[in-house]
């Protein structure tokens, strides 16, 4: 009977635990395409117009330290193509 009460206690703190992981998953997948629109949007509005490759590749990126870099660059980069080369060497080093 003992074993039995300690069994569903451990079987809720896993499915709490999983729960948990969920919503961080969740959260950071929301973050990760936030911050993808961002850039389009920054990017869009410094240049205009972008080549159709550019909206895909950008959210292709996972990684958020990438995604910080690269915001970085879409905001100070001096043309289109100095952003474009620079992502090409941040993501195909």
């Amino acid at each position: 009977m003992l074993e039995s009460a300690a069994y569903e206690v451990i079987k809720e703190i896993e499915y709490q635990a999983g729960m948990v992981e969920g919503e961080a998953k969740g959260e950071l997948k929301g973050m990760r395409s936030k911050s993808h629109q961002l850039m389009i949007d920054a990017l869009k509005l410094r240049f205009h117009t972008l080549p159709a490759s550019i909206a895909p590749s950008i959210e292709e990126i996972n990684d958020m330290d990438i995604l910080d870099n690269l915001f970085k660059s879409a905001i100070t980069a001096v043309s289109l193509d100095q952003f474009i080369r620079e992502m090409d060497s941040i993501i195909k080093p």
